[in-house]
């Protein structure tokens, strides 16, 4: 005998039964049982890409072809054939472009035709003028219009570009962002027309590729699919990369390699290289720790001598010194080569004691290298951590002739006799000299900033690099 509330049973089982009263409530409750709910199959207008009636995203910085590439997926699903990755476009169809930076006439339609474009099909949307001439300003809020132009036409593909240019309210406020792209992602829905927003890149680019583009990260979150166009950096400069960074609806698809060509009409057209293995988290990640190509070239070039310094890798690459040496502690920190000693670097397997290069890797990858400064003219020995100035004269300014290697025929900075340790271009000084110095000018006023009690850790002072000598090293002694 079950414990049953008179009813319940027959009431829950009569509500299971009666699909057609519960579809007939629907309209009134506001809710959709997924039973009555018939499963299709996801569209697409770029088989895996690119999926039809939904928001997608093109971030990138301008200038490496985000526009050249909506414009060319534009042509395409105007005349049909083939895309870039070999399936095919079977189905033609219109194409709506707004466009807040590119002009109609000559940039949109020589583009157009440089990717053979019918231009029959495609319809830029004319804002129109206001009582005084000027242009009428439109957003993303006008809905109903964007829909009457998509309906009218039958446009399978709708291009913003740029997204920023038509986003009403704050483009950083999730809240404003989504009361934007909800209604827009419904008309999307209801006409099977795909929406391709274009944005560029924030300044700061750290970080995951979905967080890059600008604006609020809302609205990505709003879109089924984004990509970004990035530099590749292991091959020539005019090599760039579209690739995938967001992918609700099918695996992440693989990335193409693309370059902007000249067209016979003088304006530039796409041309596709094939697919690349690499995601944009991978091109990121290699562009901006600066590997790929050139940091291979300059691992090979340190392998090949027994001692390498960053003037060497300066003078044989074409960079600065304080590029090369970034490079080099970037390579030592990854394993590809040891440090020596201070500013000196070798092979990876190099039977040179790198201990003490090790001890003295705290240089930072951004300040100066203390063992490599260009050349100076007869720049005496180093003064001992007592002071006693040995210079009769200023050292040279950083910024001088001699100071920025000019002058080939002047000796070696040299080292100091005290620990042998190299001499910094500005200063006459070695990095022990200068921080023994610091210490025994703050010890008469604070405990030694290494004392392992952190209660007698107190808050010292910024010492002033010119009391030791320039600005090789600016010292900090505050108490840690």
């Amino acid at each position: 005998m079950t414990n049953e509330t008179p009813g319940q049973g027959q009431e829950i089982e009569g509500s299971f039964e009666d699909h057609e009263s519960r579809a007939r409530c629907s309209s009134v409750t506001g809710r959709i049982c997924l039973a009555d709910v018939e499963a299709e199959q996801v569209r697409w207008l770029w088989p895996g890409r690119i999926p039809v009636g939904k928001i997608v995203t093109l971030d990138g910085d301008p200038g490496l072809g985000k526009s050249a590439i909506a414009l060319t997926m534009a042509a395409i699903v105007s005349r049909g054939g083939p895309r870039p990755d070999g399936t095919r476009c079977d189905h033609a169809g219109d194409v709506l472009i707004m466009t807040a930076e590119d002009g109609v006439a000559d940039t949109i339609r020589p583009r157009l035709d440089a990717a053979h474009a019918d231009p029959r099909r495609v319809h830029v949307i004319d804002h129109g003028v206001d009582e005084r001439g000027a242009p009428k300003a439109m957003t993303l809020a006008a809905t109903d219009e964007m829909e009457r132009h998509i309906t009218e036409t039958g446009a399978q593909l709708l291009i913003i570009d740029v997204l920023m240019a038509y986003l009403p309210g704050d483009a950083h406020k999730d809240q404003d962002v989504r009361k934007a792209l909800t209604p827009l992602a419904k008309v999307a829905e209801r006409t099977g027309c795909t929406m391709l927003l274009l944005r560029h890149l924030k300044k700061n680019t750290g970080g995951e590729p979905v967080y890059l583009g600008g604006g609020s990260i809302g609205i990505v979150g709003a879109a089924r699919a984004g990509f970004m166009v990035t530099r590749d950096p292991d091959r020539p400069d005019d090599v760039r990369i579209l690739a995938s960074v967001k992918s609700n609806l099918a695996g992440a698809p693989e990335s193409m390699a693309y370059r902007l060509v000249g067209a016979d009409n003088g304006s530039v057209a796409v041309e596709w290289i094939g697919e690349d293995q690499r995601t944009a988290a991978q091109l990121l990640m290699a562009s901006s720790d600066n590997l790929g190509e050139g940091m291979r070239r300059i691992g090979e070039f340190v392998h090949s001598r027994p001692e390498t310094m960053s003037g060497d890798v300066a003078a044989e690459f074409d960079i600065t010194p304080k590029s090369a040496n970034q490079y080099l502690n970037r390579l030592k920190a990854r394993g590809s080569i040891c440090q020596i000693r201070r500013g000196v670097f070798g092979p990876k397997n190099s039977s040179s004691n790198h201990a003490e290069g090790s001890e003295d890797a705290e240089d930072s990858e951004d300040g100066e290298d203390y063992a490599d400064q260009s050349a100076t003219a007869n720049l005496h020995p180093c003064p001992s951590a007592n002071g006693d100035q040995a210079y009769p004269h200023n050292p040279p300014s950083p910024h001088s002739p001699v100071a920025k290697g000019a002058d080939a025929s002047v000796g070696p900075v040299g080292t100091c006799p005290e620990h042998g340790s190299p001499l910094g271009l500005t200063t006459g000084k070695c990095r022990e000299c200068i921080l023994e110095r610091a210490r025994a000018n703050s010890r008469s006023s604070m405990p030694d900033r290494e004392t392992s009690d952190p209660d007698q850790r107190t808050e010292g002072t910024y010492q002033d690099a010119n009391n030791f000598g320039g600005d090789d090293q600016a010292v900090y002694s505050r108490g840690r």
